[in-house]
């Protein structure tokens, strides 16, 4: 197997992030693929990528109105000591208090626990969101 670059990694969210904008019509435009930078959620974490799927505008409106509103971190992460990325998704509640007090709701390395695919949840996410605002 052919060893995981960073853009290999970035490419690759970027890719799931197209092929879920167009699987539901919505444009990519709001969406954008960012690096985990000064995040290291994981010792062995070499590199990872995010982007943002959230049904508020205004951050400070949405820590006010309670539990309605929520923003999902989809993820590719790439570790020293694994062939295979990991695809995570968090959700977390501004009202709940700081972005620290998310909770991971799929990692790709626990398939038995979580049901569904990340792809399947990014399209799910979209869809629910867009109808929504």
């Amino acid at each position: 197997m052919a060893k995981i670059k960073d853009k290999d990694i970035k490419e690759l969210l970027q890719d799931h992030l197209e092929y879920a904008c167009k699987k539901t019509g919505i444009s990519i435009d709001a969406y954008k693929v960012s690096a985990m930078l000064k995040i290291r959620r994981y010792d062995s974490m070499k590199s990872g990528y995010y982007v943002t799927v959230q049904n508020f505008k205004n951050l400070t409106k949405a820590k006010e109105t309670g539990d309605k509103n929520i923003r999902y971190y989809f993820r590719v992460i790439h570790f020293k000591n694994r062939s295979e990325p990991l695809f995570e998704i968090s959700k977390w509640i501004p009202s709940y208090g700081n972005v620290e007090n998310y909770k991971t709701i799929f990692r790709s390395d626990e398939p038995k626990r979580y049901k569904g695919t990340f792809i399947k949840r990014l399209i799910t996410t979209l869809e629910f969101f867009n109808l929504k605002m």
